[in-house]
């Protein structure tokens, strides 16, 4: 039995693992209100903000959740 409980352990652990993509906050904003992480370390959110001139949409910031 301790076999059995073995695979059985592993399988729930895979199963818990989610999808590999979303194991962290993004470096580099490429969807709105993503996770992302700013420079200093903290957590941030990233936010739409206006163009600047020639650069091509969508323009993102991360910026502090707080």
């Amino acid at each position: 039995m301790p076999f059995a409980a073995m695979c059985l352990a592993v399988v729930v652990s895979l199963a818990a693992c989610g999808d590999v993509k979303q194991a962290g906050p993004a470096k580099a904003c490429t969807k709105e209100y993503e996770k992302c992480m700013l420079p200093s370390g903290v957590l941030g959110v990233c936010n739409p903000v206006d163009c600047a001139e020639g650069q091509p949409a969508p323009c993102l910031v991360c910026r502090s959740q707080h």
